[in-house]
């Protein structure tokens, strides 16, 4: 550690090699035996008489001693040849030394403020080994301090800047923790578990103390709410939020999530009940009075096409095949007329389309509301076509639905429809005939094609 200056207790007395004048900034003595080899170091010229004046000096070679003039209080003079050159103690180092007794700051050698136990300070590049971090904090630690070891917290403490713990550090009472991102990509908090750890890496308990959310060491998380009137799992995204509120991955894959609409989109997977004589799943409609948009979709996830919807009001659409869909609906609410002899399809009429399940086989049924505009009889009936098969089912008056007056009928017709080949679609076409010159009506249909043997 370097001095403020050097001192011997052998340097000899000498005297001046030649005079020198008050400007200059070396002298030449004669002897500078024992005299420190360290500097500064003072030196008096014309030692013990009038005219006497201290001098720094910075460096000796050869006896020429490099001097900086006028020292502590001396005025500078020129000196003469043979005046006494002594090496000495003097004021300034007496009050260095008192100075040094009161001093608070900067003393042996500590370039910042030495340490109290009861004073206000802030620290700076401090290492702290082994202790006890106790009491109510009400300061700050500021830049980024590393803590290491198993260092107990207790009390209070409060960090509020990217302290960084290492080693097995222990909070108890009621440390606040507050780790701001200083800039994009830096992380708040990292644990880091063992590489053989088998324990949680991360507890927080009530005071109990019972563990109301882990996460282990492999990253498996666990939620324990013990308040029955408590949230579970609480996402509460501000107004404008345009991504997902929700995702559910496996190596990166989105399986599942909730948007930013709050709707719930299953990419794949299940939802199953726990066992008991429950439902399954209940979907609720939203509380617009005049909804328009499906309650539920299921859709193609290659190109995003429905396969199943429910409508606002509860009306069932669908696109499926065999593998996820047994029952195809279709409904016509529209009047339809015909006035011909032989079976013809009614104008503008609905068809049904189904999927032919594995077993080839498709239950028809068909529920119509007719009239005739006079008494006579209009039968109705329906064709049969597979994409692959051709022809099934070709309308007859056996098993056909019919009517004779001008009074309203319901006309119920239902056809199991085999051959078919699975995998192809078969179309329903509903057909009517006149038995004279009359008018047939049908005024409501309504179709099914259920899959047997699915």
């Amino acid at each position: 550690m370097a001095n403020n200056y050097y001192y011997s207790s052998t340097a000899v007395q000498t005297a001046l090699s030649g005079s020198i004048s008050a400007g200059a900034t070396s002298v030449t003595v004669g002897d500078t035996t024992g005299w420190p080899v360290s500097y500064p170091f003072i030196v008096a010229l014309d030692y013990g008489v009038a005219g006497e004046e201290l001098v720094k000096v910075t460096n000796n070679s050869a006896n020429t001693l490099t001097i900086v003039r006028a020292f502590n209080g001396t005025s500078a003079a020129s000196h003469s040849l043979g005046a006494v050159a002594r090496h000495v103690y003097c004021a300034q180092d007496a009050t260095d030394f008192r100075t040094h007794e009161v001093a608070t700051a900067t003393v042996h050698g500590v370039a910042g403020t030495i340490v109290g136990t009861s004073d206000s300070q802030t620290l700076t590049n401090k290492t702290y080994n082994a202790g006890i971090f106790s009491g109510a904090w009400t300061g700050t630690m500021a830049g980024t301090p590393t803590f290491s070891g198993a260092i107990p917290f207790t009390g209070s403490p409060v960090f509020s800047v990217n302290p960084s713990f290492t080693g097995s550090p222990t909070f108890s009472g009621n440390p606040a923790i507050s780790l701001p991102l200083a800039a994009a990509g830096n992380v708040g908090i990292t644990l880091q578990a063992a590489a053989a750890a088998t324990g949680n890496l991360l507890v927080l308990n009530n005071s109990t103390p019972t563990p109301l959310f882990t996460v282990g060491a492999k990253g498996a998380v666990t939620v324990a709410p013990v308040d029955t009137a408590t949230v579970p799992f609480l996402i509460n995204a501000p107004t404008a939020v345009s991504v997902d509120l929700e995702r559910w991955q496996i190596n990166g894959v989105t399986q599942s999530r909730i948007n930013s609409l709050g709707e719930g989109v299953f990419l794949r997977g299940f939802i199953g009940g726990n066992g008991a004589d429950t439902t399954q799943l209940a979907v609720f409609r939203g509380t617009d009075s005049a909804p328009v948009n499906d309650i539920i979709h299921v859709n193609n996830a290659a190109n995003n096409t429905t396969l199943f919807a429910v409508g606002a009001t509860g009306s069932i659409t669908t696109a499926g095949t065999y593998a996820n869909l047994a029952v195809t609906v279709a409904e016509d609410t529209s009047s339809r007329t015909t006035s011909s002899g032989t079976y013809a399809a009614f104008a503008s009429g609905t068809t049904l389309a189904a999927v032919v399940p594995p077993s080839g086989k498709l239950h028809f049924t068909m529920r119509s509301y007719l009239t005739e505009s006079v008494a006579a009889t209009g039968l109705i009936s329906f064709d049969a076509v597979g994409s692959s098969s051709g022809t099934l089912f070709t309308a007859t008056d056996t098993g056909a639905g019919f009517v004779t007056s001008t009074t309203e009928v319901i006309s119920f017709i239902e056809k199991v429809i085999t051959g078919a080949v699975a995998g192809e679609t078969v179309t329903f076409t509903p057909k009517g005939r006149v038995s004279s010159a009359s008018t047939l009506t049908r005024l409501y249909a309504y179709m099914t094609a259920t899959a047997i043997g699915v």
